[in-house]
């Protein structure tokens, strides 16, 4: 096992290596990259606007879960909340939330036990459908932007098992997805999904495969991820090229399934924020992609304003506040429970929770 000097050295070391990298790509003044996942020919765009419009809304969309096993019964409680803002002259004139007032958490009872996997799996299903059927009840404010925490699609690389309990959760979350689809297109409103901490590879891979990359330096590209190498390269305000989500729409399981307007789902980086990481924006293209992520960019510099170091849209922040879910939540559940039912073997919690040691 290596020692803590021996990681710290290299961290350093890698660190070193990336801000090179990306002092290099500066240099090289990038007019274009040649890449058949990147669908712009530029390398980094400057947004355009910087203020937000007259008369403008946008709707935050995030929810909360806890989620525990029981000997006899599975239990997921969840609550999602659309904060809704209103600006005048580029300030925020009203506000409001769907719903009203702050609600209880909804209660999910599994009753077949799930092991681990599935158990995560249908918890994740069911927190999303949560979110996405609120951001469609949200959709008849009509609001000029929506944005979603996380990505607007589900984040998984394989369908549950056919007949699975995970798998009923699934199909009634893709057609949850289509749903809003339909109605962000019809309706011509802006989505977005944000990624505060992105994990992908993506670009820092396409620009990897550039003629113009020295040959030591494209390992550390591949090895880098996107959000990692693109601090040390942008300034708030300025975007990266759209990007396919997947190079292969039909190959993609949740895309295929989601249909033809699975294909829309594009996405780029956006640094919102001096001090922070740029955050990745998931988006559906409505009909011309490039400039949805120009409107998109536009609106979401200013309403990451708030704050130099977390670049997060205040709206987000303000759903998150209000959907979030903690232990107490749980133990209140727990106990109207006991206090209705008293105890009972399906209810006990698992040994493992229970160790007197």
């Amino acid at each position: 096992m290596p020692k803590i000097g021996e990681v710290v050295d290299r961290i350093h070391e890698l660190e070193k290596n990336r801000k090179s990298t990306a002092e290099f790509l500066k240099d090289e003044d990038i007019k274009s990259i040649d890449s058949d996942v990147l669908m712009e020919n530029c390398f980094l765009k400057e947004t355009d606007q910087r203020v937000l419009p007259e008369n403008f809304s946008v709707c935050g969309v995030d929810g909360g879960i806890i989620k525990k096993q029981y000997s006899g019964v599975d239990v997921v409680l969840s609550r999602a909340v659309a904060s809704l803002f209103y600006f005048s002259g580029g300030k925020l004139e009203k506000s409001m939330t769907i719903p009203r007032n702050l609600i209880s958490p909804d209660v999910q009872y599994i009753e077949s036990p799930l092991d681990v996997r599935n158990f995560n799996l249908s918890s994740s299903f069911i927190r999303l459908h949560k979110e996405v059927s609120i951001a469609i009840k949200a959709l008849e404010e009509e609001p000029d932007m929506l944005l979603l925490d996380g990505s607007i699609v589900p984040q998984y690389a394989e369908r549950p098992e056919k007949g699975s309990e995970a798998r009923k959760f699934y199909d009634e979350l893709i057609e949850k997805y289509e749903t809003l689809f339909e109605k962000v297109i019809s309706g011509n409103v802006l989505l977005g999904g944000v990624i505060e901490d992105s994990r992908s590879k993506r670009y820092c891979e396409e620009l990897a495969k550039q003629e113009f990359i020295p040959e030591d330096m494209i390992n550390v590209l591949e090895n880098t991820r996107d959000t990692n190498m693109l601090e040390y390269l942008m300034e708030k305000g300025q975007r990266t090229s759209v990007m396919r989500y997947a190079k292969e729409y039909e190959k993609h399981v949740v895309l295929n399934d989601i249909g033809e307007k699975g294909k829309r789902v594009k996405n780029f980086y956006l640094k919102t924020a001096k001090d922070a990481s740029p955050i990745r924006i998931d988006f559906l293209g409505l009909d011309d992609p490039i400039e949805t992520a120009e409107k998109l960019s536009e609106k979401l510099v200013p309403l990451c304003s708030y704050s130099s170091t977390y670049g997060i849209p205040s709206v987000i922040v303000e759903a998150d506040q209000r959907a979030k879910l903690s232990e107490q939540d749980l133990k209140r559940f727990e106990s109207k429970l006991s206090s209705v039912i008293g105890p009972m073997p399906g209810l006990k919690s698992l040994r493992r929770n229970t160790r007197p040691f």
